[in-house]
């Protein structure tokens, strides 16, 4: 049973990686008119802007999940019911998921940082 969720959970990722590319193109050209200018693929041909899109991506989602797993941590402290153990276990994944938190705020700072380190070689 475990084995399907972690399988499933991969699969969702791997989906939504194949998928970034669709995010970073912007259409430049008239509504309707249905065609991408050529200047629409810099995104994609780009480091520069493709690397901040791929970066907030995945600290949005490495976020979102770390806040997730606070809540829950905080509803099993809540329903321990004085068993040690609970307690133990719920205190242990609050410590994880602030780390998470911490690890997914830095990866928002990542691509500034990357950025004006290269920039300074020029």
């Amino acid at each position: 049973m475990k084995l399907v969720k972690i399988t499933g959970a991969l699969s969702s990722l791997a989906v939504f990686a194949l998928a970034l590319p669709a995010l970073a193109l912007t259409p430049q050209s008239p509504p309707g008119s249905g065609f991408y200018n050529p200047g629409d693929l810099d995104a994609l041909t780009n480091p520069t802007s493709l690397i901040p899109k791929i970066s907030t991506f995945f600290s949005t989602l490495f976020l979102a999940s770390s806040l997730w797993f606070f809540f829950l941590a905080g509803y099993l402290y809540m329903t321990a019911g004085g068993d040690e153990e609970k307690f133990g276990k719920a205190k242990k994944n609050m410590i994880y998921s602030m780390i998470g938190l911490v690890v997914g705020l830095g990866a928002y700072a990542m691509p500034d940082l990357i950025m004006k380190f290269l920039k300074s070689f020029q």
